[in-house]
């Protein structure tokens, strides 16, 4: 597990860490544009862009951890003296690596351009800022799970590429759908309660987490058992 990490990330850090850069200066940028022109048409070009590119990064990721699923670097990957359910966990580990990057991203960026704003309107930094954080990398890495170990299912029952990867990415989507739909019934949808709200995102994380733990060791026996290289 941990050499098949160390492995994804000699191979793709520089990418990784550019793009947290590049994501952090994109931000900024247009902070900078929006408080020196006060141009509205730019600064929401601007924030529009930078929300893609984050959306970009997402798919990335997803889409560097599965390629070879389908890609002949299967057989390199599936061949390695490393089992397939730590090979599982090893992408596991680097999704989640990057989705912490990112997130890390965003809040330099928010500190960055808010905090006097956050101070002066009394925020919360510890219970509204970084355990929804913690909250939404968990839920990141769920979706990845949700989507590598149907994508695994996919490729087992299914065979053909393009009709595997549409069976993931619709199941996924409404996976997700349905959980944030519970999410938003038994969270969202009551008064406002800061403790309650804090206890509810601790137990999503912890949730959240286990379930893509679970899964990713689905997908790893599933590999170990039905996948040839």
């Amino acid at each position: 597990m941990i050499k098949y990490f160390k492995y994804i990330l000699k191979k793709d850090y520089k990418t990784l860490f550019s793009s947290a850069l590049l994501l952090i200066f994109l931000i900024l940028f247009t902070c900078f544009l929006n408080k020196e022109h006060n141009n509205k048409p730019i600064f929401v070009s601007l924030i529009i862009f930078s929300m893609g590119y984050v959306f970009f990064i997402a798919y990335r990721c997803i889409a560097l951890l599965t390629k070879d699923l389908y890609s002949n670097e299967k057989y390199f990957t599936f061949t390695l003296p490393i089992s397939k359910v730590g090979i599982a966990f090893g992408k596991y580990l680097y999704a989640l690596l990057y989705i912490i990057v990112m997130q890390i991203s965003i809040l330099i960026i928010i500190f960055l351009t808010s905090y006097n704003r956050m101070m002066a309107s009394n925020v919360d930094i510890k219970n509204q800022i970084i355990i929804p954080s913690l909250t939404f990398i968990t839920f990141f890495i769920l979706l990845y799970s949700v989507y590598y170990v149907l994508l695994v299912t996919g490729k087992i029952l299914l065979k053909n590429e393009k009709i595997a990867k549409a069976f993931a990415v619709t199941l996924s989507i409404v996976i997700i759908s349905i959980i944030l739909n519970i999410v938003t019934n038994l969270l969202f949808d009551r008064p406002y309660n800061l403790e309650v709200y804090r206890l509810a995102y601790i137990i999503l994380s912890l949730v959240y987490i286990s379930i893509s733990i679970i899964l990713t060791g689905i997908s790893g026996i599933l590999l170990e058992k039905y996948l040839d290289a």
